[in-house]
């Protein structure tokens, strides 16, 4: 994928396997050369499997000024290389706003991130309303690549992710938001409680 990238309302049920490069259940590699990138309303339940970066939204992200992931999740099983919840690799600045990640990330290689794996950059992370689930696999939230080790996200037990008041928490949000400069015409999606199971889209 390259320039002037905006997703949005797409969901991913399907297994993606790359044995050779990225992989990821919404994007597997997006090359954007000085434009701005939107993912809105997505979602990920599939397994997801890159030999060199694997995330639950995107594998691989490189040459964005900013980069948005707004409102989308990932609960499917993510493999790899270096692997992360939403975003596996990036050289940009990142903002992650109101997502979550529930889904188990396994690396074959030494780096696994709930939120965001491997980062070459010395930007900052923007993170709002976002959290990862509190397990073996996911403890850490970002990896900088040979910059200081950094922080986003909130651990969270799997109880409040499947709780109402974490699908209140992220509905709040929603009421609260302000839209950005050109995504006006995109409305979030508003999350439903399923009793025992992680919040999704309303219909």
């Amino acid at each position: 994928m390259y320039n002037n990238a905006k997703i949005y309302n797409c969901n991913n049920k399907c297994t993606v396997i790359s044995q050779n490069s990225n992989a990821g259940g919404i994007i597997g590699q997006k090359y954007l050369n000085g434009t701005e990138f939107f993912i809105i309303n997505c979602c990920n339940s599939g397994y997801v499997f890159g030999s060199s970066s694997s995330g639950g939204i995107v594998g691989s992200q490189t040459h964005a000024p900013q980069n948005y992931i707004i409102n989308s999740y990932n609960i499917g099983k993510i493999e790899g290389g270096v692997t992360a919840g939403i975003i596996a690799y990036t050289d940009t600045i990142n903002n992650i706003i109101n997502c979550y990640n529930a889904g188990e990330v396994v690396s074959t290689n030494y780096i696994t991130a709930g939120l965001i794996g491997r980062v070459w950059t010395k930007e900052y992370i923007v993170n709002k309303n976002s959290c990862y689930l509190d397990d073996s696999d996911s403890e850490v939230a970002l990896f900088q690549w040979n910059f200081p080790l950094k922080y986003i996200g909130n651990k969270a037990t799997k109880e409040y992710m499947q709780s109402e008041q974490f699908v209140n928490e992220l509905n709040k949000f929603i009421e609260d938001y302000e839209p950005l400069e050109g995504q006006e015409d995109i409305k979030l999606l508003k999350w439903k409680y399923t009793p025992d199971g992680f919040p999704s889209f309303e219909k």
